[in-house]
């Protein structure tokens, strides 16, 4: 019988040419970590460019409200973060370069997918949903 260990966790049990792997395999991890961080990164960009942009006009913005851009580049923040899904699912059948690859593509379509929403269904007459006030 053979033990594979890998950083003091029984990865793999093997005997007479049979092999059964265990839950404490490493397989999947850097997958998930990089959705995770990908998640993570939007997130972050999005609350900082958001803070930056309130701070920077916080007299304007409490006079007037806020505008209704950090709304939208909002949604287009948390459709990075639901990208990193199916690039991780990329990345489970390719590896993580490719992963980190297909969640780059998919950021335009997210952001497209995002404006058109906030776009459609205003009117004709209604002010642009893009401009800041």
């Amino acid at each position: 019988m053979t033990v594979t260990l890998w950083q003091d966790y029984v990865v793999a049990v093997t005997k007479d040419g049979r092999s059964q792997e265990t839950a404490d395999t490493p397989l999947g991890e850097p997958q998930l970590a990089t959705a995770v961080g990908s998640a993570l990164l939007s997130a972050g960009a999005f609350i900082a460019y958001a803070g930056g942009r309130v701070l920077a006009r916080a007299r304007r913005y409490g006079q007037r409200g806020l505008p209704r851009l950090l709304v939208v580049h909002g949604r287009t923040a948390f459709g990075a973060m639901l990208c990193a899904v199916p690039a991780m699912i990329v990345g489970d059948l390719t590896g993580v370069p490719l992963q980190v690859v297909a969640w780059l593509v998919l950021l335009p379509a997210a952001r497209w997918f995002v404006r058109r929403r906030e776009l459609r269904g205003r009117g004709r007459h209604a002010a642009p949903a893009l401009q800041d006030r």
